[in-house]
């Protein structure tokens, strides 16, 4: 808790910057916002509803991603089971940034509870971040080859991309090294789990046995990523839930833009993509978790560089925004206490018949994904 509190003034002082900057945009076209009232006039509720319902099937896409890498890698699930799992994971990923890594302790509680295999549960999460970034790397590079034809790119836009795309890379290694050579994945994870030993014991004077965690999740991780080669024929299913995953928020964007009609001519559909990618890019690099503040900028400068006028522009981003972010954030937050809850009487009679020595070795993982 020491270390988190102080890493908090800073994402303080970033979010308080950032917004400070969407203020100052917003001052630089002061004039512009007098068509803001005109826009809200022209409002059409009926968008509004199809971007609510927009967002209600991406909730349930987001479980049936879940379901179909669950059984894809030859573990049972329901999605009814891992809707609220999931729900709560939006809140958690918010408050623990971590590559959309923070929530797999839920998950993890959950394999705990109905007898299931850590390592592939943990692979599961890493599974769905893999196809999110191929995936999102084809829309970049997309993105990336439409500025450069229309002499719109910048070179915050590289720095960018090439931090995300290298981050992909790195995973992506990571998981195949797993497969191909998880005794190789092992020994690197002991030796990085020896260095925290030696950090933390000369630091905390007390030893933490990360290696042989380390070494022993390693061991299993690499025996889970080489059942994710065995079930490939199986990918198809969530790659279009992975697919879909973007599909619907870019269909909450573009409904909000419908929902505020300008005066100007429409929007194309690669226009859309582009300032959305954008968008999605800068909520993975920020500084802040979820890139809030950074987004809501970058939206802004976006779509004013394609001709939106500022008053429209900012309805539409807010108004996005508190779709594809604040929704899921609270919707989280209220699952999180229906999580807690869930498969308890089912927990108590599993871990009286669990020998203590496995519900051990379920703690250490969990301990080791954690840390």
């Amino acid at each position: 808790m020491r270390r988190y509190s102080r890493a908090m003034p800073w994402r303080v002082i970033a979010l308080v910057a950032l917004l400070g900057a969407f203020g100052l945009t917003f001052g630089s076209h002061f004039n512009d916002l007098a068509d803001v009232a005109g826009v809200l006039q022209r409002g059409q509720p009926g968008w509004i509803v199809v971007a609510l319902v927009l967002q209600l099937l991406w909730f349930l896409n987001q479980a049936v991603l879940y379901q179909s890498i669950y059984h894809l890698l030859g573990l049972p699930a329901r999605t009814a089971r891992l809707l609220p799992i999931v729900l709560a994971s939006n809140f958690l990923n918010f408050v623990t940034p971590s590559a959309s890594l923070g929530a797999v302790a839920l998950f993890l509680d959950d394999a705990r509870q109905r007898g299931l295999d850590p390592s592939r549960v943990a692979l599961a999460s890493v599974v769905r971040l893999v196809l999110n970034l191929i995936w999102f790397a084809v829309l970049l590079i997309f993105t990336l080859t439409v500025l450069a034809v229309r002499m719109q790119l910048v070179v915050e836009y590289l720095v960018a991309a090439s931090v995300l795309l290298a981050a992909g890379a790195l995973v992506i290694s990571g998981l195949v090294l797993a497969a191909l050579r998880p005794d190789l994945l092992g020994q690197l994870l002991g030796w990085v789990g020896a260095l925290l030993d030696r950090l933390r014991g000369a630091l905390l004077r007390r030893d933490l046995f990360a290696e042989d965690r380390a070494r022993r999740f390693g061991m299993q991780f690499g025996q889970a990523a080489s059942a994710l080669w065995t079930g490939r024929r199986r990918l198809p299913r969530p790659w279009v839930h992975v697919m879909l995953f973007d599909a619907l928020q870019l269909g909450v964007l573009y409904a909000m833009l419908r929902a505020f009609p300008g005066d100007g001519a429409p929007i194309s559909p690669v226009t859309l993509i582009v300032v959305f990618t954008l968008g999605v890019l800068f909520s993975v690099v920020a500084v802040t978790p979820q890139g809030l503040g950074m987004v809501e900028v970058t939206l802004l400068g976006a779509f004013t560089m394609v001709g939106v006028p500022m008053g429209r522009a900012a309805i539409v981003v807010l108004a996005y925004r508190g779709f594809t972010f604040w929704t899921p954030l609270l919707v989280g937050l209220g699952a999180l206490r229906w999580v807690r809850g869930l498969g308890r009487p089912y927990a108590r009679a599993a871990l009286d018949e669990q020998p203590t020595a496995g519900r051990d070795d379920a703690d250490e993982e969990k301990r080791w994904v954690l840390d």
